[in-house]
């Protein structure tokens, strides 16, 4: 029996990881990085019931903060990805948003952000461009998919689910079986 396709989107910090104050700010960001259990189980779940497609998509303005470089979230979505692999699973696509923008700018009035990562326009959520290169990137279409969902813990990531059309789990404080419950009573 063919399983329904899915389009499973994850938003990185506060979601697939519990830290989401800026994680690689410290040279030893490792110890800082711990997978959201209820979430890889989630995830673990979900790729059992469907055929996945999982695209990690996270706004990274660290970067343009000067907190740390592009190598930096690299490393941290290798070593993520490292640990997924070790539980069976494994993450399609990682696209991240180094840019920012003049309104986020506005919000920080005495940060010196890196003049290179200050852009007119963004990928940045609650944009789904960032979804769209994942698919390019695998060759794939959001057409092609029976369901789509949205992982995340906060407004821009519920405002992706909107902009895509789709549903959105608030993962925040949620067990493993309160997040099937909640995709469960919305199927």
């Amino acid at each position: 029996m063919k399983l329904p396709t899915l389009l499973l989107i994850i938003d990185r910090d506060g979601t697939l990881i519990l830290n989401d104050d800026f994680p690689g700010r410290e040279k030893n960001w490792p110890e800082s990085v711990v997978l959201n259990k209820p979430v890889v189980e989630l995830i673990s779940y979900l790729k059992e019931k469907f055929d996945t497609t999982s695209i990690v998509v996270s706004n990274q303005a660290g970067i343009a903060h000067g907190y740390f470089n592009i190598g930096t979230v690299q490393s941290i979505n290798m070593y993520i990805d490292k640990e997924l692999k070790k539980q069976g699973l494994n993450i399609d696509s990682w696209q991240f948003c180094p840019h920012v923008d003049e309104h986020y700018k506005r919000k920080y009035p005495t940060v010196n952000f890196v003049t290179e990562f200050l852009s007119e326009k963004t990928k940045r959520k609650p944009s789904p461009d960032m979804v769209f290169d994942g698919l390019k990137e695998l060759k794939k279409d959001i057409v092609d998919f029976d369901e789509i969902i949205v992982l995340g813990n906060n407004k821009v990531d519920s405002d992706l689910a909107d902009n895509l059309n789709s549903m959105f789990i608030n993962v925040t404080n949620k067990t493993r079986d309160q997040l099937i419950s909640e995709i469960s009573n919305t199927n």
